[in-house]
């Protein structure tokens, strides 16, 4: 069983509870697993401190995404709040790097780090200078969760076990003897820089339709949202989603974060139930998404998004809110922004994308 949580940069923390690992639909159909793919690993004669030694953070884990297809393979993209910086760098505070194939970060959403790769470039963008940014991995990096006395506990950057590692990786305790044996001579850490302001590229137009939004359909609980430091003024958050089904777009993880910018956030109420559509997972908006909230007796309703309000679609489009707000059930929506949508399918567990 694996933990779930998620926290904001500021420290708040929701605990989604304890998930069974299953395997994912897509896998399933296809009759190819991750561990089939994937080749295991001897950490414990690839691993050492000396070897994870480049660049290390303090920083909290935020999520993943898939970086290609959803297969048991496919790379993932990360994303970190970073705290500290204790060697490497520059290193922004909203912190994104990918992984290779059959590598996979896998650490726990919410949850703070101590963290350390021999890659020095996983900062750098595809045209910044003439070094491919930096891709770690399970052989090339190490992690510690990080606890408030001052302790740490291995884990594993990937789904194999601390007894995995050698014992000289194992040893580690503390967060000084951590922090000592992966970036020797640091002192205090520097502050992350802040992030370069992002161009999503994106206007609000005047009268968007349920085919605007066609693409992606789930069912999810929001978790929540995090303001970034932009730097310029406008709205550009992360968003948390934990998906229970997809009905449209093909897989999904089950932990799903998302990133918007400033054509209309999309900020829900956190915790509650909603059915969710957009053609636009790069970066969903008002433009290009919509919802509707699922009550307990399964009746829906359609929900803006902040900091927008239903009369906007009433002063824009005064036919879709109408329609909008005649939806009362999942079926209703799912006709108007999923057609021919079929059987919904169960999300990715985060042990599926792995080989251990």
């Amino acid at each position: 069983m694996r933990r779930i949580a998620t926290i904001s940069a500021v420290g708040t923390i929701l605990i989604l509870g304890t998930v069974l690992a299953q395997p994912a639909l897509a896998e399933r159909e296809a009759g190819v697993t991750a561990m089939d793919a994937c080749p295991s690993l001897d950490l414990a004669s690839e691993v050492s401190l000396a070897t994870v030694q480049g660049t290390t953070f303090t920083g909290t884990y935020l999520g993943d995404l898939g970086a290609g297809s959803m297969s048991g393979s496919s790379p993932m993209r990360t994303f970190w709040g970073v705290d500290r910086v204790y060697a490497g760098g520059p290193l922004p505070k909203d912190l994104q790097f990918t992984t290779p194939e059959c590598r996979w970060t896998n650490l726990t959403p919410g949850v703070h780090y101590l963290f350390s790769t021999a890659s020095t470039s996983i900062a750098q963008s595809p045209d910044q200078g003439t070094e491919p940014p930096g891709e770690p991995t399970a052989t090339d990096s190490l992690a510690w969760e990080l606890r408030q006395d001052g302790a740490v506990e291995l884990t594993p950057f990937d789904t194999y076990s601390a007894d995995d590692y050698s014992a000289e990786v194992r040893s580690i305790a503390t967060f000084e003897e951590a922090l000592a044996a992966v970036a020797p001579g640091a002192t205090d850490g520097t502050e992350p820089a802040a992030p370069a302001p992002i161009d999503f590229g994106c206007t609000t137009p005047p009268n968007p339709t349920f085919d605007d939004v066609q693409g992606t359909t789930f069912l999810g609980r929001y978790i929540g949202d995090e303001k970034l430091d932009a730097g310029s003024g406008l709205p550009d958050r992360r968003v948390y989603w934990s998906v229970e089904r997809v009905y449209a777009g093909g897989s999904l993880p089950e932990i799903l974060t998302l990133r918007t910018g400033a054509c209309g956030p999309v900020t829900l109420k956190k915790g509650k139930h909603y059915i969710f559509t957009t053609s636009n997972m790069e970066g969903p908006s008002i433009s290009d998404s919509m919802a509707w909230q699922v009550r307990k007796n399964g009746r829906t309703k359609a929900r803006p998004f902040s900091p927008i309000d239903m009369k906007f679609y009433r002063d824009v489009s005064p036919n879709v809110r109408k329609e909008m707000r005649q939806m009362k059930t999942i079926d209703d929506v799912l006709a108007a922004v999923a057609p021919g949508a079929g059987e919904a399918e169960t999300p990715m567990r985060a042990a599926d994308r792995t080989p251990g």
